[in-house]
């Protein structure tokens, strides 16, 4: 297992940023995840890969988003384009190379915990559900934990 690395990071976010940001979702950041803004604010971490579904299927982080970053590794693009298209309470934190998203539980019953956005089965008229979204881990440390190096098997 290789150590985590985040490349290309914008941090240390700034303190009233991460507020704003705070505000726009109306919720509290958990603290793992608070932390790692404040340190990196974003990047791309190596290795890259997780599993949803099951374990049945693996992506790639293609990138965290920053707060006070322009562009769509930035968090004012992303919640401008993915707002309403999420189900309330989620807040997209990472894109993966295929435009789906990671994104973080920031209900009081589930705070925390990271899931995977499936943009190929998203509610076309009716409201976001969970129906595209798929848990994959209980905590932000829980989810950088996870991360793994792809190997292609030739299969």
């Amino acid at each position: 297992m290789s150590e985590l690395k985040i490349l290309d990071h914008n941090g240390p976010a700034r303190s009233d940023l991460v507020l704003e940001l705070e505000e726009k979702v109306a919720a509290k950041l958990p603290e793992d995840y608070l932390q790692f803004l404040e340190v990196y604010n974003g990047g791309r971490p190596e290795p890259d890969t997780f599993s949803f579904d099951n374990e049945d299927d693996a992506t790639d982080v293609h990138c965290f988003f920053g707060v006070g970053v322009k562009g769509a590794d930035g968090f004012d693009w992303i919640l401008e384009v993915f707002t309403g298209r999420i189900p309330d309470g989620y807040i997209p934190i990472a894109g993966d190379s295929g435009g789906n998203l990671v994104c973080m539980d920031l209900r009081h019953d589930g705070a925390g915990r990271i899931y995977f956005w499936d943009h190929e089965f998203e509610a076309d008229e009716e409201a976001p559900s969970m129906d595209n979204m798929y848990l994959v881990a209980n905590s932000f440390t829980a989810f950088l934990a996870a991360l793994y190096e792809y190997v292609d098997d030739g299969e």
